[in-house]
């Protein structure tokens, strides 16, 4: 019953806390089991498969990312583009990688790569061997695919997900996807 009045403001949780005969940390942490500690908030399966799969995407994006920056006079405008996808990506990694150990979740199998095995990957061999101006191209189409599966993981986390922490990030996800494919689609001169 304290899981109704989770909602309200302050005031009105210590009254119906009081009232039900329930403690205002049970009302403020509906979802805590007797063994959890205050604070803590439950995960759903969607939040669980979230952070399971952007993982690998994300660390597939960092690769080819490294790859692309360790070209030599490749285009400006797409290496400003693979610095800002690095330097995004890396932390949520980690982040997810925290959630998905808080949880007792196992990270999935292609989370486990190390970074010597994506570096071997077909795509960024491909972008190692190319030359700088066939490389900003391939890393375009490699990272619009890229941004447009972590889109689709944004999406169904924010439709599925319980977990405040995640919903939050693939919410605001969604918008910096969205604006890097247009980007990038630009920059590749496709629609």
């Amino acid at each position: 019953m304290c899981r109704q009045f989770v909602k309200t403001g302050a005031g009105a949780l210590l009254a119906f806390g009081v009232l039900a005969g329930c403690s205002l940390q049970q009302a403020a942490t509906p979802q805590a089991g007797p063994s959890q500690p205050a604070g803590y908030e439950e995960h759903n399966d969607a939040d669980v498969a979230f952070a399971q799969q952007m993982i690998p995407v994300e660390q597939r994006a960092v690769a080819l990312s490294d790859a692309l920056l360790a070209k030599q006079a490749a285009d400006r405008d797409v290496t400003d583009i693979a610095n800002a996808i690095e330097q995004n990506d890396r932390p949520e990694i980690a982040q997810m990688q925290g959630w998905l150990k808080e949880w007792g979740a196992p990270a999935a199998d292609d989370a486990q790569r190390n970074a010597a095995e994506l570096a071997a990957s077909p795509d960024v061999a491909s972008l190692k061997a190319a030359d700088p101006g066939q490389a900003a191209q391939l890393y375009l189409r490699l990272m619009i695919a890229n941004r447009e599966q972590a889109l689709a993981l944004s999406k169904t986390e924010n439709d599925d997900g319980t977990y405040r922490a995640t919903v939050a990030a693939a919410g605001g996800n969604q918008a910096t996807l969205e604006r890097q494919i247009t980007t990038m689609k630009t920059l590749l001169g496709s629609p």
